[in-house]
């Protein structure tokens, strides 16, 4: 009898010891963060290397956040780089910047610094989310890799653009706001709306984290009575919406507006919010040399696929809530980016890269899912996520590694692409603006590019709603009024973004030119 109950009891040890999964021991766990942290810091490297000889890259948002970071450094406050008001955009990310150049070196520095420890961040805060709800140890490190080998993310740093600090404050955001689900602490739920109101001082669409914050609150906590819920929920977001609050009525004294956005519909609607993001989305899994129809195809099957195994195969009720939880956040942000698109600017890859962290995890839920499945045929679990993590592996090396080997390089030879890159800063007409001092009012097509390459501060050229009258008013009686010119054909530049301008002949019909200088890629005109 006693023999007997032995027997028993080490069955039960058996049965209890087999139930603790391997990939949440202590030492692999520890394993997974020294990866992690490694990749985070080879990521660090890759945005300063890739940005060391040229800079960040530019684009006229690049300009704003710049300009405000040198008057804030300068004392002279949130002002945009043309002296009006800073209102288009959060004040986060240029007060960061100029926060970080009191050190001695300047915004532009500043600001390659704050994106290289960024995409370190977003790898590392990626990498976290990854392993707490993926239970596979070889899954959880494809997953991280393929954070660290997104040529979007990449682009986004090495871009002085608001992304990457954005992506940051969700991924922490997400975070804490999970934990406050499992664990239902007040202060837990105090640090996420605390990341979700500095996501907001970031970027507008940090809204997203309060929205989706709400919605998990009231509808996702069960644990709490229904009361406690709207106290906490009205907690969320007093703390997350004060801060903007305070921001747009700076706003509203300082320039009688909001956010200085102008609503109006598009005419092309369905490029603007449906054609030109799939075709950028679709590529971060398949190459853009195959027809867009034929990506969604491939796109489609392989969803499909992944839903089909998730399905039959349920995760159990003790898995955490972070896919459920980042689920909500990016249907929460994709109906808000789709929204502003309709009526503000275009749904591009940089706004919806956001999301690409997101739907790693969500898409490595499903992935699990299917190595479970195999588990019913093989009845190793080892060799399932062995086999579906290898998958990954040769699609990161074979596609993901070769873009970013290639982008890394073209960015150290050329600089990033945009106004920083060298193709602008030896163009012809950068170099005879170097070489000619003019003294004048100036304008141009390209008022951003100009501030960036020779700190000539200048008005935007004839845009097509502009009254003639009123625009005649701009010119000055006193000094020569100067029109420089750059051909966005030579400079590869979308025609789209541009189309709002007159081109060189509608001007001309209008004004009279005297020409300065032509070039290949410009001139530059008195009007007369």
């Amino acid at each position: 009898m006693k023999k007997r109950n032995l027997l028993i009891t080490g069955r039960k040890r058996k049965k209890h010891s087999s139930q603790v999964p391997v990939d949440n021991s202590k030492q692999v766990r520890n394993v997974f963060y020294i990866i992690n942290g490694l990749l985070a810091v080879a990521g660090i490297i890759i945005i300063l290397k890739a940005t060391a000889l040229y800079g960040l890259g530019i684009t006229p948002d690049s300009i704003h956040y710049l300009g405000c970071a040198e008057n804030l450094r300068a004392g002279k406050g949130y002002l945009d780089y043309d002296g009006t008001p800073y209102t288009h955009w959060p004040p986060l990310f240029p007060s960061l910047m100029a926060l970080l150049s009191l050190t001695g070196i300047g915004p532009y520095v500043s600001g390659r610094i704050i994106n290289a420890l960024s995409f370190g961040g977003i790898i590392f805060l990626s990498g976290i989310l990854i392993h707490q709800r993926i239970k596979s140890f070889l899954l959880a490190i494809a997953g991280t890799l393929t954070v660290f080998l997104s040529s979007t993310l990449l682009k986004d740093c090495t871009c002085l653009w608001s992304e990457s600090v954005f992506i940051v404050l969700i991924i922490a955001f997400i975070y804490y706001i999970t934990l406050y689900l499992e664990k239902e602490r007040l202060r837990l739920l105090i640090l996420a709306a605390v990341f979700a109101a500095i996501s907001c001082l970031q970027r507008y669409a940090g809204l997203t984290a309060i929205i989706a914050g709400g919605i998990l609150i009231l509808f996702f906590n069960r644990k709490i009575t229904l009361w406690k819920r709207f106290k906490h929920s009205f907690l969320f977001g007093f703390i997350a919406v004060a801060p903007l609050c305070l921001w747009i009525i700076r706003n509203r004294l300082v320039s009688k507006t909001n956010i200085g956005y102008e609503f109006g519909l598009h005419p092309d609607l369905l490029s603007w919010i449906v054609t030109s993001p799939l075709e950028d989305v679709t590529a971060w899994l398949v190459t853009q040399e195959l027809w867009l129809p034929v990506r969604l195809i491939i796109i489609g099957f392989f969803l499909s696929v992944l839903i089909v195994a998730k399905i039959l195969r349920r995760h159990k009720s003790s898995d955490t809530k972070i896919a459920q939880v980042s689920g909500i956040f990016s249907l929460a942000y994709a109906v808000f980016v789709i929204s502003s698109a309709i009526v503000v600017a275009e749904a591009n890859e940089r706004l919806w890269s956001v999301l690409f962290v997101f739907l790693v995890l969500l898409m490595l839920t499903a992935i699990e899912a299917i190595a479970e499945l195999l588990d019913r045929f093989i009845k190793k679990p080892p060799v399932s996520n062995f086999l579906v993590s290898g998958i990954i592996s040769l699609w990161l090396l074979f596609y993901c590694l070769p873009i970013v080997q290639q982008t890394v390089s073209d960015d150290c030879e050329h600089g990033v692409s945009g106004v920083s890159s060298s193709f602008w800063r030896n163009a012809p007409l950068a170099g005879w603006l170097k070489n000619h001092k003019l003294d004048g009012v100036f304008f141009s097509d390209d008022p951003e590019a100009l501030y960036f390459l020779h700190r000539i501060v200048a008005e935007p050229s004839l845009i097509k709603t502009d009254e003639i009258t009123k625009y005649r008013e701009k010119l000055s009686s006193v000094k020569n009024n100067y029109l420089i010119w750059y051909s966005m054909d030579y400079y590869c530049f979308s025609g789209f973004r541009r189309s709002y301008i007159c081109d060189l002949s509608e001007i001309a019909a209008k004004f009279q030119l005297k020409p300065v200088i032509v070039l290949p890629d410009g001139g530059v005109f008195i009007i007369q």
